[in-house]
């Protein structure tokens, strides 16, 4: 359970640090040059040079792993790379015409992309776009590196035992699908001495909290709530601790109290009644709790489908329990309350799930063909901060552009990836009636086919230059916000998209679903505040209404102005 939740975790992270549908766009042809028209040499290849200095000495760094990955890049291409030499010098040759996103690595620093205005890395997505022409070499991409911070402590019972396998994080509050939750930046598990060490840690002030991962296993020894420094049971009652560059944090020593905890028994039959064998189980906090860290706990069943989940302190669970039998993926859950006694008999049906149908209609005359594998619909559940990332089965796109996915038995939301170009998500269709950004709730066997769903073409499309100030300097590195102006449609993601400027300052956005929308210049943008309904209200007032016509496209230059300040 514990790698599986790490993997997650990593999933999450390496999604809000990929460039949104909005950065992976196409460059804006070059002043003189007619947008459309071919042009002799425009394939000819370009490169990128620069060097890698220490953020505290300016000294060279060697052995840098750079990256650079095209914007237009389908999920899983390898980027680019290079390594620096002695000097701290890269050269990356062979690059083709379009917008990229140079990434740098190196032990002991933190992650960092090119343009990036803050260690947080969950910025990493928001630094200076390279725009790079054909034959053209980019020099003096310079970058510093900043050195991580490390924090390390024991974890102990309330007897001062040492405790091994607690997962031990680092967190700190982020927009997520609209609401505020406790991201993690590092973790770590104790060794059997109860010693943790987190290292790479960009500067910032955190949320440290330990949660022993016997939570929800058989005869795991205890059950101990999860606990933030310096031995609080809530972040609102807990203590900050600031990592700083290079700062090395010691003696951060907790104790977790052992709880009175309770068991769960049950059964996990399949769909024909029988005992679900080597089926798994996870407990999950219901609703699930605001620190991703601690909603987790599991468990395995026997042969005859018994199950037995102890050290389960008092509250709302999810019991979710899933099994692969013949190639097929069976899953059921049920909620449960523990108050103050064991709950036994419990019983988790599996079904296997709900069939979902249907063909993509593409409208409008598409400038390159159009790759089935590019275009994706995916049905995500909708059960709150995660599930997102437990869809309902693997889906491919055939050839004729029809698909078809199994969905496990809840409330779950479409999810259309589209291709690179103008293509917007018009509007998907079930039974008549459009489910285009609505939950919809499936139950176990049920049938839709038929599923139609609609992707143009003619998206509108809105480039520009960004400037510090009105007739001023170009601005590199800024985030442009664009979203719905109607006031039902903001929030929704079809209808918000960010955008980055480039070393010239310049920013394009493609596949806009024709409306009017406020675009707004931001010096300062937490990722993912786009999502939040509030947010945008506030900076609604900073930015300018564009109308967007289908195939349209528009020039609007900005100004950039200093968004809400974030915790």
């Amino acid at each position: 359970m514990r790698r599986r939740f790490i993997l997650v975790l990593g999933t999450l992270v390496l999604a809000l640090a990929r460039p949104t549908a909005a950065q992976q766009q196409a460059p804006p042809a070059s002043s003189g040059q007619q947008a459309g028209a071919p042009q002799a040499g425009a394939d000819k290849p370009g490169a990128i040079k620069g060097r890698v200095v220490a953020a505290d000495t300016g000294s060279g760094l060697r052995r840098v792993r750079v990256m650079l990955q095209g914007s237009e890049s389908r999920p899983g291409t390898n980027p680019q790379t290079s390594q620096t030499n002695e000097n701290g010098e890269y050269e990356i040759k062979e690059v083709k015409p379009g917008r990229y996103t140079l990434m740098v690595m190196r032990n002991g620093y933190v992650p960092q992309t090119y343009g990036q205005k803050s260690a947080d890395p969950m910025s990493r997505g928001q630094g200076t776009q390279l725009t790079i022409r054909a034959g053209e070499t980019l020099g003096q991409v310079n970058l510093q590196m900043i050195r991580g911070g490390a924090v390390e402590g024991q974890i102990t019972d309330q007897n001062n035992e040492p405790l091994s396998r607690v997962m031990v994080q680092l967190t700190r509050y982020r927009t997520f699908q609209g609401k505020r939750n406790l991201m993690p930046v590092s973790m770590a598990n104790t060794d059997d001495r109860g010693h943790f060490r987190l290292f790479e840690i960009p500067p910032g002030s955190y949320y440290l909290s330990a949660t022993y991962r016997s939570f929800g296993f058989p005869d795991g020894g205890g059950a101990f709530p999860p606990t933030y420094y310096p031995g609080a049971l809530s972040p609102q009652e807990a203590t900050k601790i600031q990592v700083n560059p290079a700062g090395e944090i010691t003696g951060i020593n907790l104790a977790l109290t052992e709880m009175v905890s309770f068991t769960i028994s049950g059964k996990v039959l399949g769909s024909d009644g029988k005992p679900a064998s080597g089926a798994r189980l996870m407990s999950m906090r219901h609703p699930p709790e605001a620190d991703f860290g601690m909603m987790f706990g599991g468990g395995g069943v026997d042969p005859d489908g018994n199950f037995k989940l102890s050290n389960m302190l008092p509250g709302k669970y999810r019991l979710t329990a899933s099994t692969g039998r013949e190639g097929k993926t069976e899953s059921g859950s049920v909620i449960v309350e523990v108050g103050n006694e064991d709950l036994q008999n419990i019983s988790v049906g599996l079904g296997n799930g709900a069939e979902v149908a249907g063909k993509i209609i593409v409208e409008g005359q598409a400038t390159q063909p159009i790759e089935p594998r590019q275009i994706r619909v995916t049905l995500v559940p909708d059960a709150g901060p995660m599930m997102g990332f437990f869809g309902g089965g693997p889906q491919v796109t055939s050839d004729d552009l029809t698909f078809r996915q199994n969905v496990s038995e809840g409330s779950s939301r479409f999810n259309v990836n589209l291709p690179s170009g103008n293509f917007y998500l018009k509007s998907i269709r079930m039974e008549g009636r459009d489910v285009t950004d609505q939950a919809i709730d499936f139950k176990n066997n049920d049938r839709y086919h038929g599923v139609e769903v609609l992707i143009s073409s003619q998206g509108g499309q809105l480039s520009g230059v960004v400037r510090k100030e009105e007739g001023g300097e170009a601005l590199k590195g800024a985030t442009v916000v664009f979203f719905a102006a109607d006031p039902e449609r903001q929030g929704k993601t079809r209808f918000t998209k960010t955008a980055q400027t480039d070393q010239q300052g310049s920013f394009v956005a493609r596949g806009l679903v024709p409306g009017e929308y406020v675009v707004c210049a931001l010096l300062n943008h937490e990722a993912g505040a786009e999502s939040d309904v509030s947010y945008l209200r506030e900076i609604e007032k900073l930015g300018k209404r564009v109308e967007l016509t289908a195939g349209a496209a528009k020039t609007e230059n900005l100004v950039a102005v200093a968004g809400p300040a974030a915790e």
